[in-house]
């Protein structure tokens, strides 16, 4: 789509592209794999929007938008009335952010598939762990859910490490770091899926905030 653009924009366009994915699309492997862990991740996404729909109703969880700067287009050519060329103005952060309600303080979530027996541990990249880990220290909401074949866990994202120093994590190594999840068949609903929110409770955050010492309602 992008071969009849002008090189200028064909340019910006694959920088942007390097940005967002940290220059890794070159390797065929690593592209099929890409591909695969995006098929994953939209099936789970919609099991997972659907359950805490059922579960939680009063809890509120937005998509963020992936930071992107317009650089061109308006209709015209390939484009169709209401399309533009965009190109990432920097790599995202975590996917979604959660609203408790009932004036409890929210936070941020990170929802990783694989169809695959593993996870890598860069699959949470940097800009997202860095937020992540901003928001655990201040006494927030903070988590990763990952959903393999064998289950679904939740991991704080100070936990997201190896417990046999290699660089991806298995279910054995997610039993060590995170909770697994308890997963639920909504009576009356068609939702089934994994009581992430549950789980995340019993990861024992910090009862206190660490910059400010004051003390949060996790219930």
């Amino acid at each position: 789509m992008t071969s009849k653009l002008p090189q200028g924009l064909r340019d910006l366009i694959e920088a942007s592209n390097r940005r967002q994915t940290g220059g890794r699309t070159s390797d065929p492997r690593r592209v099929k794999a890409g591909r695969k862990a995006r098929a994953a991740g939209e099936a789970t996404e919609a099991q997972f929007m659907a359950i805490t729909r059922a579960l939680y109703p009063d809890l509120r969880i937005r998509k963020r938008p992936t930071p992107t700067k317009r650089i061109g287009g308006r209709g015209g050519g390939r484009l169709k009335a209401g399309q533009f060329i965009a190109v990432y103005e920097t790599r995202s952060g975590p996917d979604y952010d959660v609203h408790l309600g009932s004036g409890r303080p929210g936070g941020l979530l990170e929802l990783k598939a694989r169809a695959d027996d593993r996870i890598a541990l860069d699959a949470v990249e940097h800009e997202q762990m860095r937020e992540l880990l901003d928001y655990h220290r201040a006494g927030l909401l903070a988590v990763i859910v990952v959903s393999l074949p064998a289950g679904w866990w939740v991991v704080r994202p100070d936990q997201w490490a190896s417990p046999r120093g290699l660089a991806t994590l298995t279910p054995a190594d997610l039993d060590q770091v995170g909770q697994r999840c308890n997963i639920i068949r909504v009576i009356g609903s068609h939702a089934y899926g994994p009581d992430w929110f549950g789980a995340y409770h019993r990861t024992r955050p910090p009862e206190t905030c660490e910059r400010c010492g004051a003390a949060r309602s996790w219930g």
